[in-house]
Protein backbone atom coordinates (compact mmCIF):
# COMPACT_ATOMS: atom_id res chain seq x y z
CA UNK A 1 0.00 0.00 0.00
CA UNK A 2 2.70 2.52 1.00
CA UNK A 3 4.81 1.39 -1.95
CA UNK A 4 1.84 1.97 -4.29
CA UNK A 5 1.43 5.49 -2.94
CA UNK A 6 5.12 6.20 -3.51
CA UNK A 7 4.91 4.87 -7.07
CA UNK A 8 1.82 6.98 -7.74
CA UNK A 9 3.54 10.10 -6.37
CA UNK A 10 6.52 9.46 -8.63
CA UNK A 11 4.23 9.01 -11.64
CA UNK A 12 2.41 12.26 -10.84
CA UNK A 13 5.73 14.09 -10.38
CA UNK A 14 6.85 12.86 -13.81
CA UNK A 15 3.58 13.98 -15.40
CA UNK A 16 4.00 17.40 -13.83
CA UNK A 17 7.56 17.54 -15.15
CA UNK A 18 6.32 16.69 -18.67
CA UNK A 19 3.70 19.44 -18.44
CA UNK A 20 6.45 21.80 -17.25
CA UNK A 21 8.55 20.74 -20.23
CA UNK A 22 5.74 21.52 -22.68
CA UNK A 23 5.09 24.87 -21.00
CA UNK A 24 8.77 25.84 -21.18
CA UNK A 25 8.98 24.88 -24.85
CA UNK A 26 6.00 27.12 -25.58
CA UNK A 27 7.56 29.93 -23.56
CA UNK A 28 10.81 29.51 -25.51
CA UNK A 29 8.87 29.98 -28.74
CA UNK A 30 7.22 33.10 -27.34
CA UNK A 31 10.59 34.50 -26.25
CA UNK A 32 11.91 34.13 -29.77
CA UNK A 33 8.89 36.02 -31.10
CA UNK A 34 9.39 38.73 -28.47
CA UNK A 35 13.05 38.99 -29.44
CA UNK A 36 12.11 39.89 -32.99
CA UNK A 37 9.38 42.32 -31.92
CA UNK A 38 11.60 44.16 -29.41
CA UNK A 39 14.42 44.43 -31.88
CA UNK A 40 12.21 45.85 -34.60
CA UNK A 41 10.49 48.25 -32.26
CA UNK A 42 13.74 49.59 -30.83
CA UNK A 43 15.28 50.09 -34.26
CA UNK A 44 12.22 51.80 -35.69
CA UNK A 45 11.43 54.18 -32.88
CA UNK A 46 14.79 55.29 -31.57
CA UNK A 47 16.43 55.53 -34.96
CA UNK A 48 13.41 57.27 -36.41
CA UNK A 49 13.54 60.00 -33.80
CA UNK A 50 17.28 60.65 -33.92
CA UNK A 51 17.72 60.10 -37.66
CA UNK A 52 14.64 62.18 -38.39
CA UNK A 53 16.04 64.97 -36.26
CA UNK A 54 19.24 65.04 -38.32
CA UNK A 55 17.27 65.22 -41.57
CA UNK A 56 14.84 67.79 -40.20
CA UNK A 57 17.69 69.99 -39.02
CA UNK A 58 19.44 69.80 -42.39
CA UNK A 59 16.18 70.58 -44.20
CA UNK A 60 15.42 73.48 -41.89
CA UNK A 61 18.86 75.00 -42.35
CA UNK A 62 18.68 74.62 -46.12
CA UNK A 63 15.23 76.20 -46.46
CA UNK A 64 15.58 79.20 -44.17
CA UNK A 65 17.73 82.25 -44.23
CA UNK A 66 18.36 82.22 -40.51
CA UNK A 67 21.79 82.85 -39.13
CA UNK A 68 23.10 79.92 -37.18
CA UNK A 69 26.00 79.06 -34.98
CA UNK A 70 28.10 76.48 -36.85
CA UNK A 71 29.68 75.20 -33.63
CA UNK A 72 26.26 74.77 -32.02
CA UNK A 73 24.93 72.88 -35.04
CA UNK A 74 27.95 70.61 -34.98
CA UNK A 75 27.12 69.70 -31.38
CA UNK A 76 23.44 69.21 -32.24
CA UNK A 77 24.40 66.76 -34.98
CA UNK A 78 26.81 65.08 -32.58
CA UNK A 79 24.03 64.50 -30.04
CA UNK A 80 21.61 63.20 -32.65
CA UNK A 81 24.30 60.86 -34.02
CA UNK A 82 25.03 59.70 -30.46
CA UNK A 83 21.35 58.92 -30.09
CA UNK A 84 21.50 56.82 -33.26
CA UNK A 85 24.51 54.89 -31.94
CA UNK A 86 22.84 54.33 -28.57
CA UNK A 87 19.65 53.13 -30.24
CA UNK A 88 21.57 50.63 -32.34
CA UNK A 89 23.44 49.39 -29.27
CA UNK A 90 20.11 49.14 -27.39
CA UNK A 91 18.77 47.02 -30.23
CA UNK A 92 21.63 44.59 -29.74
CA UNK A 93 21.12 44.60 -25.98
CA UNK A 94 17.44 43.71 -26.44
CA UNK A 95 18.37 41.00 -28.90
CA UNK A 96 20.91 39.42 -26.56
CA UNK A 97 18.64 39.67 -23.52
CA UNK A 98 16.00 37.64 -25.31
CA UNK A 99 18.66 35.23 -26.56
CA UNK A 100 19.79 34.48 -23.01
CA UNK A 101 16.23 34.31 -21.66
CA UNK A 102 15.25 31.93 -24.45
CA UNK A 103 18.30 29.79 -23.64
CA UNK A 104 17.33 29.84 -19.96
CA UNK A 105 13.82 28.70 -20.83
CA UNK A 106 15.10 25.89 -23.01
CA UNK A 107 17.46 24.70 -20.26
CA UNK A 108 14.54 24.69 -17.83
CA UNK A 109 12.49 22.69 -20.34
CA UNK A 110 15.26 20.15 -20.81
CA UNK A 111 15.70 19.90 -17.04
CA UNK A 112 11.98 19.18 -16.75
CA UNK A 113 12.36 16.48 -19.37
CA UNK A 114 15.17 14.88 -17.35
CA UNK A 115 13.03 15.10 -14.19
CA UNK A 116 10.20 13.35 -16.03
CA UNK A 117 12.50 10.36 -16.43
CA UNK A 118 13.58 10.52 -12.81
CA UNK A 119 17.07 11.79 -13.70
CA UNK A 120 19.11 14.65 -12.28
CA UNK A 121 18.88 18.09 -13.90
CA UNK A 122 22.08 18.57 -15.97
CA UNK A 123 21.61 22.23 -16.95
CA UNK A 124 22.43 25.16 -14.69
CA UNK A 125 20.39 28.26 -15.49
CA UNK A 126 21.83 30.98 -13.28
CA UNK A 127 24.43 32.18 -15.83
CA UNK A 128 21.81 32.68 -18.54
CA UNK A 129 19.58 34.58 -16.15
CA UNK A 130 22.47 36.84 -15.11
CA UNK A 131 23.59 37.52 -18.70
CA UNK A 132 20.01 38.07 -19.83
CA UNK A 133 19.45 40.61 -17.07
CA UNK A 134 22.72 42.39 -17.88
CA UNK A 135 21.79 42.64 -21.54
CA UNK A 136 18.29 43.80 -20.65
CA UNK A 137 19.54 46.50 -18.27
CA UNK A 138 22.12 47.71 -20.77
CA UNK A 139 19.41 47.93 -23.45
CA UNK A 140 17.21 49.99 -21.14
CA UNK A 141 20.10 52.28 -20.20
CA UNK A 142 21.14 52.72 -23.83
CA UNK A 143 17.55 53.45 -24.85
CA UNK A 144 17.36 56.09 -22.15
CA UNK A 145 20.68 57.57 -23.31
CA UNK A 146 19.33 57.64 -26.86
CA UNK A 147 16.31 59.60 -25.73
CA UNK A 148 18.47 61.95 -23.64
CA UNK A 149 20.77 62.47 -26.63
CA UNK A 150 17.76 63.41 -28.72
CA UNK A 151 16.57 65.93 -26.14
CA UNK A 152 20.03 67.47 -25.70
CA UNK A 153 20.47 67.63 -29.48
CA UNK A 154 17.11 69.35 -29.86
CA UNK A 155 17.94 72.01 -27.27
CA UNK A 156 21.42 72.57 -28.68
CA UNK A 157 19.92 72.94 -32.17
CA UNK A 158 17.32 75.35 -30.86
CA UNK A 159 19.97 77.64 -29.40
CA UNK A 160 22.23 77.27 -32.45
CA UNK A 161 19.52 78.64 -34.74
CA UNK A 162 19.04 81.99 -33.01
Amino acid sequence: MIRDIAIERERIAREIALDDYATRIDEGKDRLRFQVEYSQSAMRNLQLVNGGAVLALLTFIGNTGLDFNFFGLWWAFFWFASGLVCSLAAYFGAFFSQHFFMKLTMYEAWNAQYRSRGAEEPYQTSAELDWGNRALYSAVILSTLSLVSFLVGAFVALFALQ
